[in-house]
C-alpha cells in the first residue's frame, strides 16, 4: 500500500420572429453541440485525446514518407539489396502502397488501425523486408526504430519495452537464419540488438514520460473546469478527488481540512468501493483529525511496505517543502512518493493511498498542484454562490423598492385624497365630482405605471435605454394631472438599463413627493452627466417656508444600491434634491 500525503493551500413569437430569431437560434444549437462534445472529449480516455493529431494523422504521413523514401534509395543506389532484389522491390511497394491507404484512410475518412495493432504489423512488415535483403546488414535494420518509437509514444514505456525485445528477437533470429553464409558479419549480429536494447529502453521511458504529462495536462484540465457551480463546494472536492484516485487507480484519497464554524475538521473522501458517495463532507473527531495533521506542515511523507529478506516494512520518504532537503534518501527502485507543498498558510492535508508501484517521486509536486488548482476552483465557486446569493438579495430590494413606489405610495396618495373628500363633505356646497375625477385619473395615472413595473420584470432588460425622452414624457403626464409645471433640462443621454431604470425610478419618487407633501406648483428637473457621475438634480419652489426638512429614505436607498449619494438643500425659496451616481 502506498500513502501520499501533501500539504495543501487549502409565449410563441410571431412568424416574422421566428425568422428574424433564427439564426441566433442556429448560433445556440451550435454552442450546446460544441459544449456536448467538449464534455464527451474530457470524458474520453486522455492519451487518446491529447494525441489524436499526431496518432490519427501524424504517424500514417511519416510512415508514408519513411516508406516512399526506402523505396527511392533503393532505386537510385541499387548496391542494396544484393539478392531477392524483384522479391525484395515488391514487398518494399507493397509496404508503400499499405502506407499510402494508410495515410488516405486517416486524412480523408478517418479510419485507421486499432491503435494497439499497427506499429506490431509494422513490425512484421519490416522484420519481412530484413529477412529478404541483407539479413544483419540490412538497409531496413533501421526500420525497427521507427516501429519502437510509435509504440513507445502510444502504449507507454511497457508497449515500447515489448516492442524493443521483439524487435531485437526477431532481427537475431532473421540474422541467424536468412543471412547469407558470404554476409553473415557476427559483430553487427551482436552489436544490433544491444543497439536496439539499449536505445529502445531510452525511447520507451521518454515515451512514458510524455504519455504520462499528457495525462497529468488531463487531470489538471478536469479538476479545474468548474461543470456545475450550483453543486457546491463540497461536492467539487469531491468530484477532484474522485477524479485523482482515478489517476492513480487509488484504494482512497483522503483530504482533511479547516471546517466552518459549526465544524473544526472536514474530512472528504474518495473510495474504491464508494464512487457515487455523496458530496457532503464528514465531520473530523479531534483525535483522528490530530494525528492525520500530525506531521510537521512543512513536510511530505511518503510510506511504503517492501518485503526484504522475507518480511515487510514500511519503508519511507520525507522531503522538507521549506528547505528543500530530503530528510531520509528514498532508494531507487522504491515505489512510494510523497509530495509536499510550500506554501505559507497551510491548512490541510492529502492522503493517498493504493498500490504498489502506482507513484514516483515526480508525483510529489504534481500532486501539490493539483490539489492547488482543486482549491482555486473551490474559491471560485464560493465566488460565484456569493455572487448569486448577494444578487438575488439585491433584486430582492430592488423590487421590494419598486413595489414600494408603484403601488404602496400611490395607495397612500389615493388614502389622503379620499379622505380630504370625506372631510369636505359636510360643506353643503362643496361638489366632489371634479375631485373624484382626479382620483380616477390619478388611478388609472398609477395602474399603468403597475402594469409597466410589472411587465418589466417579466422581459429581459434592454442595453441601453433613452432616460430624457422618457423623464420628459413622463413630467407631460403628470403635470397635466396634478397641475404642477416641471420643466426639464439637459442632454439626450443613453444610458445602461439598469442605471436608467433606477434615475427614472427616483425622479418619478421625487415628483410623487412633491406633490404629497408640498403645496408647489414649480419643479425643475436637471440633469448632468461628466466623465466620472451622472448628478440628477430634481427643485421645487418653496410657498410655506416653515415646512420640516424632508428625508428621503427610499431614495437615499435608491441611489446607495447604485454607488451614488443624495444631498438636500433647502433655501427659504427653494427645495433642491441632488442625487449623484456614479458611472
Amino acid at each position: 500500500m502506498t500513502l501520499a500525503n501533501v500539504l495543501v493551500d487549502a409565449p410563441r413569437p410571431p412568424r416574422t420572429e421566428k425568422c428574424t430569431s433564427a439564426p441566433a437560434d442556429s448560433v445556440k444549437q451550435q454552442a450546446r453541440a460544441l459544449g456536448a462534445a467538449q464534455s464527451r472529449q474530457a470524458e474520453a480516455d486522455a492519451v487518446t485525446v491529447a494525441g489524436d493529431a499526431m496518432v490519427r494523422r501524424g504517424v500514417p504521413l511519416l510512415r508514408l514518407i519513411l516508406s516512399a523514401a526506402a523505396l527511392l534509395i533503393i532505386y537510385l543506389d541499387p548496391s542494396e539489396p544484393d539478392r531477392n532484389i524483384r522479391l525484395t522491390y515488391a514487398t518494399l511497394a507493397a509496404y508503400t502502397a499499405y502506407s499510402f491507404i494508410l495515410f488516405i484512410a486517416a486524412s480523408f475518412y478517418n479510419r485507421a488501425l486499432p491503435k494497439g495493432a499497427a506499429h506490431w504489423v509494422d513490425l512484421a512488415w519490416h522484420t519481412l523486408l530484413v529477412s529478404e535483403s541483407s539479413g544483419t546488414n540490412s538497409l531496413f535494420f533501421f526500420f525497427y526504430f521507427f516501429d519502437i518509437l510509435v509504440a513507445s509514444f502510444r502504449g507507454g514505456a511497457r508497449e515500447g519495452l515489448r516492442m524493443t525485445g521483439a524487435a531485437a528477437i526477431l532481427f537475431t533470429a532473421v540474422g541467424l537464419l536468412f543471412s547469407p553464409s558470404s554476409h553473415f558479419e557476427a559483430n553487427r549480429l551482436l552489436m544490433r540488438p544491444i543497439y536496439l536494447g539499449v536505445l529502445g529502453y531510452m525511447i520507451a521511458s521518454f515515451g512514458e514520460l510524455e504519455l504520462r504529462l499528457r495525462r497529468r495536462v488531463d487531470l489538471l484540465k478536469e479538476v479545474t473546469v468548474l461543470s456545475n457551480p450550483r453543486f457546491g463546494v463540497h461536492q467539487t472536492i469531491t468530484s477532484a478527488l474522485e477524479k485523482i484516485r482515478r489517476f492513480y487507480d487509488a484504494d482512497a484519497c483522503l483530504l482533511i481540512i479547516d471546517g466552518d464554524v459549526s465544524v473544526e475538521h472536514c474530512l472528504y473522501q474518495a473510495r474504491r468501493e464508494e464512487v457515487n458517495r455523496s458530496g457532503a463532507p464528514e465531520s473530523c473527531a479531534p483525535e483522528m483529525a490530530a494525528m492525520l495533521l500530525s506531521p510537521p506542515f512543512s513536510h511530505a511523507m511518503l510510506v511504503e511496505q517492501r518485503r526484504w529478506q522475507w518480511r515487510r516494512a514500511p519503508f519511507v520518504y520525507i522531503e522538507d517543502a521549506t528547505t528543500q532537503r530530503k530528510l531520509h534518501k528514498l532508494p531507487a527502485g522504491a515505489d512510494i512518493v510523497l509530495s509536499a507543498l510550500d506554501a505559507p498558510e497551510a491548512v490541510g492535508r492529502l492522503y493517498v493511498t493504493g498500490r504498489q508501484r502506482a507513484f514516483d517521486l515526480s508525483d510529489l509536486e504534481f500532486l501539490s498542484h493539483a490539489i492547488n488548482a482543486t482549491l482555486r476552483v473551490t474559491d471560485n465557486v464560493r465566488l460565484v454562490d456569493s455572487l448569486a446569493s448577494h444578487a438575488a438579495e439585491h433584486e430582492r430590494h430592488r423590487i421590494a423598492r419598486g413595489i414600494h413606489d408603484t403601488v404602496i405610495q400611490p395607495f397612500i396618495g389615493l388614502q389622503i385624497g379620499l379622505r380630504a373628500i370625506v372631510h369636505r363633505m359636510d360643506d353643503k356646497i362643496y361638489q366632489p365630482g371634479y375631485d373624484i375625477m382626479r382620483l380616477v385619473w390619478l388611478i388609472d395615472d398609477e395602474v399603468g405605471r403597475l402594469r409597466q413595473y410589472v411587465t418589466s420584470l417579466k422581459v429581459e432588460r434592454e442595453a441601453r435605454i433613452e432616460l430624457m425622452p422618457a423623464i420628459r414624457r413622463f413630467t407631460r403626464e403628470f403635470g397635466h394631472v396634478t397641475g404642477i409645471d416641471v420643466e426639464v433640462s439637459g442632454p439626450d443621454l443613453a444610458v445602461g438599463a439598469r442605471v436608467g431604470a433606477e434615475l427614472f425610478e427616483m425622479t418619478t419618487e421625487a415628483l410623487s413627493n412633491i406633490r404629497r407633501h408640498t403645496t408647489s406648483h414649480r419643479a425643475t428637473i436637471v440633469v448632468e452627466q461628466s466623465a466620472e457621475t451622472i448628478v440628477l438634480r430634481i427643485e421645487n419652489d418653496t410657498l410655506d417656508p416653515d415646512t420640516a426638512p424632508f428625508d428621503p429614505r427610499s431614495l437615499a436607498e435608491h441611489a446607495e444600491a447604485l454607488g451614488g449619494k443624495i444631498d438636500v438643500h433647502c433655501t427659504r425659496e427653494t427645495t433642491a434634491l441632488v442625487i449623484s451616481i456614479p458611472l
